[in-house]
């Protein structure tokens, strides 16, 4: 009987292992800028690091948001990026990976290595890593985004044989299809899906805050538990 209940433990502690736990409350784990006690909206962006999509939008409006809403003195808002490892780019979930050792270890340049990683993502399409094993296609990801932010490779290498950070990898892909996510970029304001936020102008963006009144996002930022 004792060996029957250890294998038995055994079974279902292995079976737990498979499902990777949604990231802890409402906003998730995602990485955050901005002061949610001040903040009058909650603005955040649903993204895979292997989407052409992503990175146009990445290099072109979104640098104008992030000029006036994250890294100026305006404090109405209160960003989170989640990330979405999309299943049919071969280098999103190695991507995804990296970007959260960065996220964890080196957080004071995160968005500088998001914006090296867009500008640079065409060296891990798909159609350059045909021809690659895992083992070739980490090693190009180390040494194209991770190695000019001097990020230590043993500690990346550890971490890509890290099963608590292989499970918190996938947990970003299983909390943003909790989410109702199918696709990036994708932008939420105040807990809503906006599905034309990611081509909004500075002044369509200042359009949109306006049309809220303040009890509005009051009641909303209360739900979210902010």
């Amino acid at each position: 009987l004792l060996i029957l209940s250890i294998i038995f433990s055994m079974m279902i502690l292995g079976t737990l292992a498979q499902y990777p736990p949604y990231p802890k409350g409402k906003l998730g784990d995602g990485f955050k800028v901005g002061d949610p006690n001040k903040a009058q909206f909650v603005v955040e962006l649903f993204m895979d690091l292997g989407c052409s999509d992503t990175a146009e939008f990445w290099g072109s409006r979104f640098q104008d948001f992030k000029k006036q809403y994250i890294n100026g003195t305006d404090s109405e808002v209160f960003f989170v990026i989640h990330q979405f490892p999309l299943p049919y780019h071969d280098a999103s979930f190695d991507l995804t990976l990296g970007a959260l050792i960065v996220q964890h270890h080196h957080s004071s340049i995160y968005l500088e290595f998001l914006d090296h990683l867009y500008a640079n993502q065409e060296k891990v399409y798909n159609q350059q890593l045909n021809d690659k094993t895992r083992v070739q296609r980490r090693e190009m990801i180390y040494n194209i985004f991770l190695a000019p932010f001097n990020v230590d490779k043993a500690m990346w290498v550890r971490e890509l044989d890290s099963i608590k950070h292989n499970l918190y990898t996938r947990s970003q892909f299983k909390y943003s299809a909790y989410r109702g996510i199918t696709g990036t970029p994708v932008m939420a304001v105040n807990g809503i899906v906006n599905e034309e936020a990611t081509g909004y102008s500075i002044a369509q963006w200042k359009n949109f805050f306006a049309s809220f009144s303040a009890e509005q996002t009051l009641q909303i930022n209360r739900k979210m538990n902010m």
